[in-house]
């Protein structure tokens, strides 16, 4: 350890990154009481599409092609994970994911959302067909709907997909979420009920209806799944900052006491040395 005057300068400096982590979990803790509020509504949302879906399909046995299960192809995983770090191991949770489903796979491609993802691919030299960046600073619908839209377009236009499935962190509670492999499409047919369905009447038909319907519900399910990711890294972000809060009060501590043994110790010397020189004058 340095000098007296060394650990002072490091304490002081390591009280000041002790107010930045505490600010930092406080801002991650208001994100995460909305971000949570936000994906608890939107569940009931996509819970009466999904009835309206089945309802529907219950009455004209459409087949869709998002329903159509494909034997042969490959998958299109859609990985997801934040822009920014300071969040423990939730980017790296993902990423680890990825390269263990991607060496699994003999062949296939992939979607990456979020700045780390790409980075983590971009520096290893793993292809992917699209990436998304910059969408969960202010996380909207709309940027849903763009990652929905270009899957829903790719899968129909891509017989050679097989399935698409998300990867990310699904949120749990506030310190816990869980990394989710999660198929998109074809959408899984719920079986229907004994009891009979309600009858819609629609303009122009059903058929239609149906088709606005799942499109409406993919979209949903899209921003379900960011909302889910967000949240979980919030939540990540939270508890990774009050570690290190109490970590910086650890630390503080120790260089404390360090600094008050070094400070007996000088004025031990300083006493010593005073009493020394008395002596002298005296003999």
């Amino acid at each position: 350890m340095g000098s007296l005057k060394d650990i002072r300068k490091r304490i002081s400096s390591v009280k000041e990154t002790k107010k930045i982590t505490r600010a930092m979990n406080m801002v991650a803790s208001a994100k995460l009481r909305r971000t949570e509020d936000k994906l608890l509504s939107l569940r009931p949302y996509a819970d009466e599409l999904i009835e309206l879906i089945e309802t529907i399909n219950y009455h004209i046995q459409s087949e869709n092609p998002f329903y159509a299960e494909r034997e042969k192809g490959y998958p299109l995983y859609v990985f997801i994970s934040a822009d920014k770090g300071l969040c423990g191991a939730f980017n790296s949770k993902i990423t680890k994911k990825a390269q263990e489903l991607l060496n699994e796979s003999s062949e296939c491609e992939s979607v990456i959302i979020g700045k780390k993802a790409k980075r983590y691919f971009d520096r290893n030299d793993m292809d992917y067909i699209n990436s998304y960046i910059d969408f969960f600073e202010e996380l909207s619908y709309n940027d849903a709907k763009k990652v929905a839209n270009f899957l829903s377009e790719y899968y129909l236009k891509n017989e050679k997909i097989k399935e698409i499935i998300f990867v990310y962190n699904r949120f749990k509670n506030t310190i816990v979420s869980n990394t989710t492999v999660e198929k998109f499409l074809p959408r899984k047919r719920e079986e229907s009920g004994e009891e009979e369905k309600k009858v819609y009447e629609s303009e122009p038909d059903l058929k239609s209806m149906l088709t606005y319907a799942i499109t409406e519900y993919l979209e949903s399910e899209v921003y379900r799944i960011m909302l889910e990711s967000l949240t979980s890294e919030h939540g990540a972000r939270m508890a990774a900052m009050d570690a290190a809060t109490d970590n910086a009060q650890d630390m503080i501590d120790n260089l404390t006491m360090e600094a008050n043994r070094k400070r007996q110790a000088e004025i031990t010397k300083e006493i010593s040395e005073i009493v020394g020189g008395s002596n002298a004058l005296e003999g």
